[in-house]
């Protein structure tokens, strides 16, 4: 419970990045659809949650970016 509260905590600070001009963002052959909330791992479609759905988003917007 503790942490899906710290999730949701985190998810609802996450504000999305202005500089994006795409509404689809893509890490290997993970694809996800930001304004349809539609992820696709290769050509299936993944079932996700709201909170899933939001948390994956969150992650591949921040992959490659070195903690400080």
């Amino acid at each position: 419970d503790e942490l899906l509260a710290r999730l949701r905590a985190l998810l609802r600070r996450a504000a999305p990045d202005p500089t994006t001009d795409t509404d689809v963002i893509e890490l290997a052959d993970l694809r996800i659809d930001l304004v349809g909330r539609r992820a696709w791992r290769g050509e299936r479609e993944i079932e996700l949650t709201k909170t899933e759905f939001d948390l994956l988003a969150m992650l591949i917007e921040q992959a490659g970016i070195e903690p400080e």
